[in-house]
């Protein structure tokens, strides 16, 4: 399996299950994916945040004691992803005056760094801190202004927000479950998921990724290889499953006739669309008609579009080149039609399907769907210290097995003592008395038997070596 000083674990939050996974980091730098857990409580994770911290614990030992089983390895510390309602940025500009026009060093852009993390933000921290532009006098649209001579320099950063109490949740429960968090840091998982995902160049050219989870839709729009915006929608693909059920169907039963039967985009019967009302059959001797079962899902994945447009829409007219879908939602049948039905965009849209580059896996690792873990892929990828050791292995008496018997005989014999002693001073007394005897008796046959041991040993040993001088006399 390699050594533990090459496997990394990391655990996702998801609002479907909370998932971990192992994998050891290979000498090229790629990652083979050694075990795969997970476990679903629909009352531990909410939305992406921690909803019911000694629920989060619970799943946590649980997912955790069957990844360590499967690595027959002790979990010493796992990386952990942020994601959620808890996240959102915020742009903050930061002018800095210089006290006469001199070059620009790097000591100046960290004291504007530092300005801007100063900033305050009520029930929020900032995570991470990505810097846009810099400004100078006569020039903008600057990257790296170090060398360059100013009299005042101006700064455009992008937050990346999180909520406090969220967070604080997230470390309450992996305290109350014993699990050390990696580095003592939360990963922000859509920028681990951006990073791993996307390509350079798509980045680069502009993109906007766009994670349709189970009950959240997390937008990440890039230009110029920079985050420019990031935001969290409370939609997700549980919602159109919860809109059938309105229609009674239970939740189950639901969500099946959604990946069988749903689609983002009915089309015009002039474009060939099914229109077959087909009776579907529920449980209890129910039914409902494919054509309304397919408008239900239309409709809800249409308010999806529209708010994830919202977002888009200001960086779509000259900063973005394509859109791309991911997560377990986005797979949807006609997604990026009726998104650019929607839309009518002439960007490039489409649904990422895989896993990040680099990684393979184990034929055991227990994976059955690897297109749903590209997050929790990323917060692997991502990680860099070693989070597993050896199990503690108990030594056991090797020469004098017959030991540890006797020892656990006398205790259960003590035991057993300190039980009767349970109703009179007078049976106290006596059963003390007793026990201390048979103590002592216990303790003399304990001695007498391991001298006979060592007599029996030194008894064989004597006799081998007395063969070994005959065999010698012999071949002389």
């Amino acid at each position: 399996m390699g050594t533990e000083k090459d496997i990394i674990v990391a655990v996702e939050l998801g609002s479907s299950a909370i998932r971990a996974v192992a994998g050891r980091r290979e000498l090229d730098g790629t990652m083979h994916v050694l075990a795969v857990a997970q476990e679903t409580d629909a009352c531990a994770i909410r939305r992406g945040v921690v909803d019911n911290i000694d629920r989060t614990a619970q799943v946590l030992q649980n997912v955790l004691r069957k990844l360590s089983e499967h690595l027959d390895m002790q979990v010493t510390q796992v990386y952990v992803g942020l994601g959620g309602q808890s996240l959102r940025t915020a742009v903050n500009p930061v002018v800095y005056p210089l006290a006469q026009k001199a070059i620009v060093t790097d000591s100046v852009i960290q004291r504007i760094d530092d300005m801007n993390r100063a900033q305050q933000y009520p029930n929020m921290e900032i995570l991470e801190a990505v810097p846009q532009e810099y400004s100078t006098d006569s020039r903008s649209g600057i990257t790296t202004p170090v060398g360059m001579e100013a009299e005042i320099l101006r700064a455009k950063f992008v937050n990346v927000l999180s909520n406090v109490r969220l967070m604080d949740r997230i470390r309450q429960s992996f305290e109350r479950a014993g699990i050390r968090i990696a580095e003592d840091e939360l990963l922000i998982s859509p920028l681990c998921l951006s990073r791993h995902l996307l390509t350079e160049s798509e980045r680069r050219a502009g993109c906007a990724l766009v994670d349709i989870g189970a009950e959240t839709t997390t937008v990440a729009v890039y230009t110029r290889d920079t985050l420019r915006h990031l935001v969290v929608i409370p939609l997700g693909g549980n919602n159109a499953t919860a809109d059938i059920v309105l229609s009674g169907a239970d939740a189950d039963e639901a969500e099946e006739l959604k990946r069988s039967y749903g689609t983002a985009y009915c089309p015009d019967p002039k474009e060939g669309g099914d229109f077959s009302d087909a009776m579907l059959s529920l449980s209890y001797e129910r039914s409902i008609s494919k054509s309304s079962l397919m408008g239900i899902v239309e409709a809800r994945y249409q308010e999806i579009i529209a708010n994830v447009w919202e977002h888009i829409r200001p960086y779509c007219t000259n900063q973005l080149s394509s859109i791309v879908f991911t997560g377990g939602g986005s797979h949807i049948s006609d997604l990026t039609s009726a998104f650019t039905r929607f839309t009518n965009t002439p960007k490039l849209v489409r649904v990422h399907k895989g896993i990040p580059a680099g990684v393979s896996f184990a034929s055991d690792c227990g994976v059955v769907n690897k297109d749903t873990l590209g997050t929790l892929l990323s917060l692997l990828l991502s990680g860099k210290e070693a989070c597993v050791t050896e199990k503690t292995k108990i030594e056991t008496n090797t020469l004098f097995p017959d030991e540890e018997t006797d020892q656990t005989d006398d205790a259960d014999s003590k035991a057993d003592d300190s039980l009767s002693l349970t109703h009179t001073i007078d049976d106290e007394s006596s059963a003390t008395d007793s026990s201390s005897a048979e103590e002592q008796e216990g303790s003399a046959k304990k001695k007498k038997s391991i001298a006979d041991r060592v007599r029996r040993a030194f008894g064989v040993f004597k006799g081998m070596l007395e063969e070994e001088e005959e065999n010698g006399r012999d071949d002389r």
